[in-house]
């Protein structure tokens, strides 16, 4: 949904009369990516030409917009998908710095939301390590060098989050013959498996060794013909769907569905307008209420999230 969106976007800055007469090289500019060329191809001054349009039009479109409409809606969705998606890119990069700007943008939204446990526990979080630099600058230095995220392979850009690393390997062990398959619900047979699976891992690894076996090379499954084909198909068949049956997602009508053409309520509009301001706001309150050096609330007190005072269930 975020490409269908960036693309009919892209279609609206190409038929505004501004945008049409775009520089003649980014005609003629070979647009194949390829992992050779990628940073090339980003870096070079015809896409850097056409990204600033871009950007520029888009700024234009939400600030010219009905903070009301649906455009800003579609708009503020998108932002929220390139978060997303920054947020991974850090991770899998061991990008730290750009990690703790991605999860401090999070935290509104959070609280916009009514995503609680995450609000709760993120802003901890966050307090924690905007700390390391002081409390403990070995391990800071270590998250600075990208060892926040775990590299199991060789690949660029495969690193994972550490709970996941868990979820790959010590879990996915449990899960697999050998593991605690046929007697999970027995407590005595499942401890015994956990005292001895260190050991039987080292034996792994040796043997391993012995036959001088390697696991296959890794290949990103979303780089694959099949998959780019059939993603391509998809983002058509959505495209197709939005600009002829639905309603024009970056239309300035009010907030409505766009499958239906129902209208948002009043309420709706103004929490959709201020979702994030109001989640930057309760952010702060929480921040100074629980994490300052003299909390006048306990951490695990309901938050307080929206202005009839409802409380956490």
């Amino acid at each position: 949904m975020y490409e269908v969106l960036m693309r009919i976007l892209l279609n609206k800055m190409e038929s505004e009369e501004e945008y049409t007469s775009l520089p003649e090289q980014l005609t003629n500019i070979d647009l194949s990516c390829t992992a050779d060329n990628a940073k090339e191809l980003i870096d070079s001054e015809p896409v850097s030409i056409l990204y600033n349009k871009f950007s520029n039009f888009r700024s234009k479109l939400k600030e010219e917009s009905n903070r009301y409409s649906l455009s800003c809606f579609s708009i503020s969705f998108i932002e929220m998908v390139e978060l997303l998606l920054q947020t991974i890119y850090s991770i899998r990069s061991g990008n730290w710095e750009l990690f703790i700007e991605c999860i401090r943008e999070i935290i509104p939204y959070t609280f916009a939301y009514d995503n609680l446990n995450y609000a709760r526990y993120l802003s901890a979080m966050l307090g924690d390590m905007l700390s390391l630099p002081t409390d403990f600058p070995e391990i800071y230095e270590e998250f600075v060098r990208g060892n926040f995220a775990a590299q199991l392979s060789y690949n660029k850009f495969s690193r994972s989050e550490t709970d996941k690393v868990i979820e790959m390997t010590l879990n996915k062990d449990t899960k697999t013959p050998g593991g605690v398959t046929g007697f999970s619900t027995n407590d005595n047979a499942v401890k015994q498996w956990e005292l001895n699976a260190a050991y039987r891992a080292s034996l792994r690894k040796c043997f391993h060794e012995h036959l001088h076996y390697k696991l296959q090379k890794y290949a990103h499954p979303d780089l694959t013909p099949s998959r780019i084909k059939k993603d391509e198909a998809d983002v058509q068949m959505l495209m197709r769907t939005l600009t002829t049956l639905f309603i024009d997602p970056f239309s300035d009508q009010p907030l409505l569905s766009i499958s239906t053409g129902v209208l948002a309520s009043e309420a709706v509009c103004k929490d959709m307008k201020s979702a994030k301001e109001q989640g930057k706001k309760s952010m702060d309150l929480f921040k100074d209420e629980r994490l300052s050096r003299d909390p006048t609330k306990s951490f695990f007190d309901p938050i307080q999230y929206d202005s009839n005072d409802d409380e956490e269930n």
